[in-house]
């Protein structure tokens, strides 16, 4: 999808499916990234970059994300009638942000994730859907 951007507002959803950002110990007791996240991390930055606002968002900002899972076929009657359900097990919301807010610097969209002062984020299973992540930023003030 082609991202929406105004000097306030910046959004897109990218379909692809949700993975965390998170380190592996190896067996030596050091930690290292799996070549399958570094590749996911990349592609992720890849995308963003296509729908790069001409300036990098700063100042104070809100960003809010939604992660989007494939359903699962053991899912409870209620949510298949529903045709979606909150996702409470793995991957953590922090460690898919993590790789969301990274690409979103590396890729130029914003000057620095440390912009983002406050955040929502949603973990969610909807029936029929592959993956996906909507990400918006918005800039915040005082006023």
């Amino acid at each position: 999808m082609k991202a929406y951007s105004t000097e306030d507002l910046w959004e897109t959803t990218l379909y692809l499916r949700p993975r965390p950002k998170q380190s592996v110990q190896g067996g030596s007791g050091g930690f290292f990234v799996p070549e399958a996240i570094k590749y996911y991390c990349s592609k992720l930055q890849g995308l963003l970059a296509k729908e790069r606002p001409p300036v990098p968002f700063d100042g104070m900002l809100e960003m809010e994300v939604i992660f989007v899972f494939p359903f699962k076929k053991s899912a409870r009657e209620a949510d298949k009638e529903r045709e979606w359900y909150f996702k409470n097990t793995t991957p953590d919301l922090d460690n898919l942000e993590k790789a969301v807010c990274d690409a979103l610097e590396k890729s130029g969209i914003l000057k620095n994730d440390s912009r983002i002062c406050k955040k929502i984020s949603t973990k969610l299973c909807i029936l029929g859907e592959e993956g996906s992540i909507t990400i918006q930023l918005r800039r915040l003030s005082y006023c």
